[in-house]
């Protein structure tokens, strides 16, 4: 009798983690609650939000998986791309540099703060982190596309010239390194 009680009960737990796997936002709700001191787990609720488009909630389960675990440099990259959904461009600087501090080779950031900084018109700054964001992934062309982009908008058309050959190198069909050539051309 207490065998069978207990594959009912295996069953029933079965069926209702099938429930929770339906797809990933499900999982990780799920996940959250039962390990709620995992701070990959909190991580991936933020990004669940953040599809969900609750920026808030988004923001609030990224801080708390950094307050979990303060090195944890992707948390801290992801809030960062909330605070600059949210406008919040001072608060996204200072997480992707701490991101960036964390993880030298967390390319992504140093490629946001240049879309930061270029909005902002801190044209030396978005060439300063494009270059870092090159030195780590070397074969991007959207890197160094964008940093065609910012040479043209500093008048450097030689270094955008140069961007935008290396861009259509590694990606012949890029519209804006066409695009680029034809401007300086």
């Amino acid at each position: 009798m207490l065998f069978i009680v207990i594959i009912i009960s295996l069953l029933a737990r079965t069926i209702v983690r099938n429930f929770e796997w339906k797809n990933e936002d499900s999982l990780w709700i799920a996940t959250g609650k039962t390990s709620p001191s995992d701070p990959k787990t909190h991580n991936n609720l933020g990004d669940v939000y953040s599809r969900r488009g609750d920026l808030q909630k988004s923001a609030e389960e990224f801080a708390f998986a950094i307050r979990l675990n303060p090195n944890y440099a992707d948390a801290y990259h992801n809030l960062g791309n909330i605070y600059f959904r949210m406008g919040k461009s001072t608060e996204a600087i200072a997480v992707f540099n701490r991101a960036v501090k964390i993880n030298p080779e967390l390319w992504q950031s140093y490629q946001n703060l240049a879309a930061i900084y270029y909005n902002q018109k801190q044209y030396n700054l978005a060439e300063e982190s494009l270059k870092k964001a090159i030195l780590i992934n070397q074969q991007d062309a959207v890197l160094r596309v964008n940093l065609g982009v910012v040479y043209m908008r500093i008048g450097n058309k030689s270094m955008a010239k140069q961007l935008f050959l290396e861009t259509l190198r590694l990606d012949p069909e890029n519209n804006i390194a066409k695009t680029g050539l034809s401007k300086i051309n």
